[in-house]
């Protein structure tokens, strides 16, 4: 990136020119001058062209499920979530300028990024982060809230699966809420999400073909013991496996869970979710948890729909 970036300056023969845009020009004299440059951008393409982008960008190919399949699915998803007790909300597409970086660990060149300090939502669970936080401000409320949504989400990151495409669905939820000692928000709010997640998933898999994970990251036997014997009534024939610490994703603490199902000789990610530190960072109090879950609506429909 540092070396097109350096091109790019010497091709302009304006040496230092990011460097300057970044440090001399305030958010909206620098969104003044993009609009303008992509205004002229715009204007100088013909209807051809644009019709040639939609037949080229990934960005913009539309998905190749029937439209009423993911309606339905949506739906189902959210009638299914606020029987458990989750609030729905209809997001809206875009989110702040660096609500993915700043909050996790993801890289701003993986995010679609806009004008006017907004960027195109690439994770749901961190604009619900927000609201959580926003809520928890508002309110002043101790008692937990929960959250969740079906989004189309955009990524720029390269492609590894073949399934896999450039925007797509994620059904997400959110629990947050204040440390209650001896690790009592942590097992509670995780058992609703499994108890989410295994409602829905056994409308579409059977028991014997699903395999719960979970990836401990830190050293606690209290917690492990407590959330083993919470396990204890998962459905008969149902794996689950215990991994860590140190396994899965860096992130996520003290604990990271994983729904996968059999397929053929493999395994597919159907499910993942875990407790992150982003509404401790955000309001600032250390003493907030927040346990974040999301899953894939245009796999687990391919999956339904035999398209993998």
């Amino acid at each position: 990136m540092q070396s097109l970036l350096a091109h790019i300056e010497e091709k302009a023969g304006l040496p230092g020119l990011v460097e300057q845009l970044h440090e001399r020009l305030s958010g909206s004299e620098l969104n003044t001058l993009l609009l303008e440059l992509f205004r002229r951008r715009a204007g100088k393409l013909s209807a051809p062209q644009v019709l040639q982008q939609f037949s080229t960008n990934r960005f913009v190919t539309p998905s190749a499920i029937d439209q009423l399949h993911y309606l339905e699915y949506d739906a189902a998803l959210i009638r299914k979530a606020k029987e458990k007790g989750f609030t729905a909300l209809q997001l809206s597409p875009l989110a702040p300028l660096g609500t993915c970086s700043v909050l996790g660990l993801v890289d701003q060149n993986n995010v679609v990024t806009a004008l006017r300090g907004a960027e195109v939502v690439a994770d749901a669970t961190n604009v619900l982060a927000l609201r959580v936080a926003q809520d928890t401000k508002k309110t002043g409320s101790k008692k937990p809230i929960q959250y969740c949504t079906v989004h189309r989400h955009v990524r720029s990151q390269a492609l590894t699966m073949p399934w896999h495409t450039a925007h797509f669905g994620i059904f997400c939820a959110v629990t947050g809420g204040y440390d209650t000692g001896s690790y009592g928000f942590e097992l509670a709010a995780l058992r609703d999400h499994i108890d989410l997640y295994l409602a829905l998933l056994q409308e579409q898999f059977a028991a014997k073909d699903l395999i719960l994970r979970l990836y401990f990251k830190e050293d606690a036997p209290s917690f492990r013991k407590q959330l083993e014997a919470q396990l204890a009534t998962l459905p008969e024939g149902m794996t689950l496996e215990l991994e860590g610490p140190g396994e899965g994703t860096a992130y996520y603490s003290p604990v990271q869970f994983k729904f996968f199902t059999r397929l053929g000789d493999g395994e597919i990610n159907l499910i993942d979710g875990g407790f992150v530190n982003w509404t401790q960072k955000l309001l600032p109090n250390r003493k907030h948890r927040l346990l974040i879950s999301g899953a894939g609506t245009d796999l687990l429909l391919k999956l339904a729909l035999k398209l993998i």
